[in-house]
């Protein structure tokens, strides 16, 4: 267990405090325009929601389900401000690809919501299209941008990647970790990249449920909250010894 917390520690880098600063402040409307591939680092734009790429295989889809319906309940204004108040980091890849380094499941949720319009507001934080395709997913990997595992953990190429947030799998253990967080079992960290994900890997081996049993999950829940809270996994980020206040919407 240890060695495999140590992994997963190693993916979920901290991000500088400078470019969690740079690029997660609110935005005015005016700064964003249209996409285009020949934007620099810190060009904010607007693109549909379906056009950006994933950077990892999976989400969860009750996180998914439960934010799409959340928009449901919003004015096309306020979903905006959600949007502008934590834009979405891209880089730009080889044949001016916007890659998705952060809140897939924000934008998936859009996509799949009844909200009209499917607008998603981003920051470019590179732009590497000028390099070939093994340098630029290199980079992707030195700078914590891209999480190259499928739903059990086990390596994937690149090429493995959906082209759309639309394709991306279920990950029944992404949805533990952020009912967990929700609860008040861990802290969410907004400056480390794939923090849940070095989650699941702790609690794979230690909690099992029905996925299509709503009853049975509230139970891995009870089970994962108190599994949090354990010293084994003191070296995760966003562990606390204590129970957390629960998120609120």
């Amino acid at each position: 267990m240890k060695i495999a917390q140590r992994m997963w520690i190693r993916i979920a880098v901290i991000l500088p405090l400078a470019l969690a600063a740079a690029f997660f402040l609110p935005r005015d409307s005016d700064q964003y325009r249209p996409f285009s591939p020949t934007m620099v680092a810190g060009d904010h734009f607007t693109i549909d929601a379906g056009k950006l790429h994933p950077t990892q295989m999976t989400v969860s889809y009750r996180e998914v389900a439960y934010k799409a319906n959340s928009f449901r309940k919003m004015s096309l204004a306020k979903v905006i401000s959600v949007f502008q108040k934590k834009v979405l980091p891209v880089v730009i890849g080889p044949g001016g690809i916007p890659y998705l380094t952060d809140r897939h499941h924000t934008v998936r949720a859009l996509i799949e919501s009844k909200v009209a319009d499917k607008t998603a507001y981003g920051q470019v934080i590179a732009n590497w299209s000028q390099m070939g395709t093994a340098e630029f997913w290199e980079k992707m990997r030195q700078s914590n941008y891209v999480l190259l595992v499928d739903s059990f953990q086990n390596p994937i190429d690149p090429a493995s990647l959906p082209t759309s947030l639309s394709e991306c799998a279920n990950g029944p253990y992404r949805g533990l970790v952020w009912a967990v967080e929700r609860a008040g079992g861990i802290e969410e960290r907004n400056d480390v990249y794939f923090q849940e994900f070095a989650w699941v890997g702790y609690f794979r081996p230690l909690v099992q449920w029905d996925e299509a049993d709503d009853a049975d999950f509230k139970r891995a829940v009870a089970a994962a909250l108190i599994l949090a809270h354990d010293p084994a996994a003191a070296n995760l980020p966003g562990y606390s010894l204590t129970p957390l206040p629960p998120q609120k919407d």
